[in-house]
C-alpha cells in the first residue's frame, strides 16, 4: 500500500468537498427528495461530525496493541440534527482532517502493520483504517454530487 498517495488523498479531501459544495446551486443544499434521503447540507453535517471518530480510530492504534473498533451507524430515524451553517461545517471537516494527516503521517512500519478487531469486518488493520475514511469520504461525496447537481428524477433514494 502506497503511504504517500493515501496521505495525499486524506489531505486532499477537504479542498475536493468545497469544491463539490461551491458547485451546488444554494438553494439545492437543503432540498428534500423524500423520507429516509438525506439533503446535501446533511451529509456535509455527517462528514463534518465524523471525522472526529475517524481520528479517535486512528489514535487507537497508537495506543493498543490490538485495538478494537466500535462501529458507528447513525440512526437514519432519529431526529434531524441542528444543522450548523455549511462553511462551519466545511472547517470542521478540514480541521479534524488536517490532524488525521498529520497523524497517519507519524505512524510507523510498527502502526501501518497493526491489526485490529473491528465486529463488522473479516479483516481490519491500520491501512483499511485508512482506506475507510477514504471510502467514507467517496460515498458522501457521490451522494451530494447526485442530491446536489443531478436533475431530481435521477436522484436515487438510498
Amino acid at each position: 500500500m502506497k503511504k504517500e498517495a493515501l496521505i495525499r488523498q486524506l489531505a486532499n479531501g477537504p479542498a475536493v468537498l468545497e469544491d463539490l459544495i461551491s458547485a451546488i446551486p444554494p438553494e439545492r443544499l437543503d432540498r428534500e427528495f423524500g423520507p429516509g434521503v438525506w439533503t446535501v447540507h446533511e451529509h456535509v453535517h455527517h462528514l463534518a461530525m465524523t471525522q472526529v471518530t475517524m481520528q479517535k480510530r486512528i489514535q487507537l492504534f497508537f495506543k493498543k496493541e490490538r485495538p478494537e473498533i466500535v462501529p458507528f451507524s447513525p440512526d437514519r430515524q432519529a431526529e434531524k440534527p441542528v444543522l450548523k451553517p455549511i462553511a462551519e461545517l466545511l472547517a470542521a471537516y478540514a480541521e479534524w482532517r488536517a490532524r488525521q494527516v498529520e497523524s497517519v503521517k507519524k505512524a510507523d512500519d510498527s502502526i501501518w502493520s497493526k491489526q485490529a478487531i473491528h465486529p463488522e469486518y473479516e479483516h481490519y488493520d491500520f491501512p483499511i483504517a485508512v482506506l475507510h475514511i477514504l471510502t467514507h469520504d467517496g460515498f458522501h461525496f457521490y451522494r451530494i454530487e447526485e442530491l446536489g447537481l443531478l436533475k431530481a428524477e435521477n436522484v436515487k433514494p438510498i
